[in-house]
């Protein structure tokens, strides 16, 4: 067997990127794994890593995305009933003005009407 074989199954991929960086070296140290390898080890402990955050990445933009698209749908039924509202007080004024000016038809009384 080789002594990357060796090493390999001494230190799983779980050890790898769930180790304290010193706590790597120190082992690498103790087992005494050649520098190339070392090297090898670091830059697929790297890899593993990187791999790793960028699917979290992912994951926190779905997230993200998708709390928005609620957020979104949610605001555009509020807005929806606001605007319902609004047609409403506006066809309520109108006919308020309309009853004032029934009202004061044919009556000396003069007001202002501000619209």
């Amino acid at each position: 067997m080789t002594s990357k074989g060796r090493n390999d199954q001494m230190l799983s991929q779980a050890d790898i990127t769930g180790l304290d960086i010193k706590e790597l070296n120190k082992r690498l140290k103790e087992d005494r794994v050649p520098k190339c390898e070392q090297q090898h080890i670091k830059k697929q402990r790297r890899r593993i890593k990187m791999k790793t955050y960028r699917k979290e990445s992912r994951q926190r933009k779905a997230n993200e995305y998708e709390t928005l698209e609620h957020e979104r749908a949610r605001l555009a039924a509020y807005l929806a009933i606001l605007q319902e509202e609004v047609v409403q007080l506006r066809e309520s004024r109108t006919s308020i003005m309309h009853q004032i000016t029934e009202h004061f038809d044919g009556s000396d009384e003069e007001f202002l009407i501000v619209d």
